[in-house]
C-alpha cells in the first residue's frame, strides 16, 4: 500500500521523507520543496536549482487540474480541493495583472503623461499634418537623448521585457485565458518600428550616440534565405543611420562596399533616400553602378543615381550605358533614373 502524506516508508522520488511531506496527514500535496526535488529527480538532475526553480515556479502559475499535466508524478494524488484552486487562479491572476500593470505603466521617460512608446507608435502611425503627429515630433524633441536606447531597440523590433514575460505566459495558460487585447499587437510593433526612423530624423545629430550599435546591426552576418525578424534590423538599422544624416553616411558606404549582397542592397537603398546629405557617396554609387556583382546592389545603386540630385553630366553617362544591359530590371531602373534627371533639369 503506498505510504501517505506524513508516513514514513519509501518516498516515491527517492528522497527523505522528512523533505518530501507534510507532518500533517490531512495535506493534499507534498510540501514546495518536494516540488522542486521531484523535478529534479525526473530527468533534470543536472540542471541548476535557479532554472528548476524557474520551472517550477511558473508550473505554480497554471492552477488546478493544468498542474498536473506538467507533473504526472503527482497523479495519484487526491484532485485540488474548490479552496486551494481559488487560492491557485487568484495567484495566477495576480501576476498577470502585475505584468499587464508594469507593461502599460512602464518608467520610459513621458511627455504630457504619456510614455515614449506611445508618442513613438503616433509617429509610426499619424497621417502627417495632424495634431497628434506634431504633439509626437514635439514629446521625442522634448525628451532628447534620452529615447535614444529604447528608439534603437525599438528599430530591431524586439518586445519590452514585460511584453516578452505577458507572451510567455501565455502560451503556458490554457487557450483563451488572456484576452487578445493584452497581448501586443504585431501592428503596434511596426508602427514603432517605422516611429522609430522618424525619431531618428528627428533627434539629428542628438542620436548620434545610436551610431555605434546602429552600425554593428548594419554590418552583422545575415544567412540567407534571411528571416523577415531579421532582414527588418537590417533595414532598421540602415534607414536609422540615414536619417542621421551627415553622421550616418559612412557607416553606410562602409556597408555599401560589404561582401554580402544583402548588406550593400539594404545600405544602397538607404543611401538613395537621403537626398543631398548623400552627395559624397557620388562615385561609391558609380563604382556600384558599373561593377558590382549583384544585379539588385547595381539596381539600387542605379536607382541612388537618379534620385539623389546630382549634378546630371555626373549620371548621365552611367544611366545611359546600363540602358544596354542584360538585365531588364537594370535597364528599367536606368531609364527611371534617366526620367528623373529631367524632372531634376525642369524644376
Amino acid at each position: 500500500m503506498p505510504d501517505r502524506p506524513g508516513q514514513t516508508g519509501s518516498p516515491p522520488f527517492g528522497v527523505q521523507a522528512s523533505v518530501c511531506f507534510f507532518p500533517d496527514s490531512r495535506s493534499m500535496l507534498p510540501a514546495p520543496r518536494c516540488w522542486l526535488t521531484a523535478d529534479l529527480r525526473k530527468g533534470a538532475s543536472s540542471a541548476s536549482p535557479s532554472s528548476a526553480l524557474g520551472s517550477a515556479s511558473s508550473s505554480l502559475l497554471l492552477g488546478g487540474r493544468h498542474f498536473f499535466r506538467i507533473f504526472p508524478a503527482f497523479r495519484g494524488y487526491p484532485p485540488l480541493m474548490p479552496k486551494r484552486r481559488v487560492i491557485f487562479g487568484i495567484l495566477a491572476l495576480g501576476i498577470l495583472a502585475a505584468l499587464i500593470f508594469a507593461l502599460t505603466h512602464d518608467r520610459k521617460p513621458s511627455y504630457q503623461g504619456q510614455p515614449l512608446s506611445v508618442w513613438i507608435q503616433a509617429l509610426g502611425s499619424a497621417p502627417n499634418s495632424t495634431n497628434l503627429r506634431s504633439d509626437a515630433v514635439a514629446a521625442v524633441g522634448h525628451i532628447g537623448t534620452k529615447a535614444v536606447p529604447y528608439i534603437v531597440r525599438w528599430l530591431q523590433m524586439k518586445p519590452s521585457p514585460c511584453e516578452a514575460a505577458i507572451t510567455a505566459l501565455a502560451r503556458q495558460l490554457p487557450e483563451g485565458a488572456i484576452p487578445q487585447g493584452f497581448l501586443p499587437a504585431p501592428q503596434i510593433t511596426l508602427w514603432r518600428y517605422d516611429g522609430a526612423i522618424t525619431a531618428l530624423r528627428t533627434l539629428g545629430k542628438e542620436a548620434e550616440q545610436a551610431l555605434p550599435e546602429l552600425t554593428r546591426l548594419l554590418i552583422q552576418p545575415v544567412l540567407l534565405p534571411i528571416d523577415e525578424t531579421k532582414a527588418r534590423e537590417v533595414n532598421g538599422a540602415a534607414f536609422g543611420l540615414a536619417a542621421l544624416g551627415h553622421s550616418g553616411l559612412p557607416a553606410l558606404m562602409a556597408g555599401a562596399t560589404n561582401h554580402q549582397a544583402y548588406t550593400r542592397r539594404v545600405a544602397l537603398s538607404a543611401i538613395s533616400s537621403m537626398g543631398t546629405n548623400a552627395w559624397p557617396a557620388l562615385p561609391l554609387l558609380l563604382k556600384r553602378a558599373s561593377s558590382d556583382p549583384d544585379e539588385m546592389a547595381v539596381s539600387l545603386a542605379l536607382r541612388g543615381l537618379g534620385r539623389v540630385p546630382f549634378p546630371p553630366e555626373s549620371v548621365l553617362p552611367t544611366l545611359s550605358s546600363n540602358l544596354r544591359a542584360q538585365s531588364p530590371i537594370v535597364r528599367k531602373v536606368a531609364a527611371l533614373g534617366l526620367g528623373r534627371l529631367d524632372n531634376h533639369a525642369t524644376s
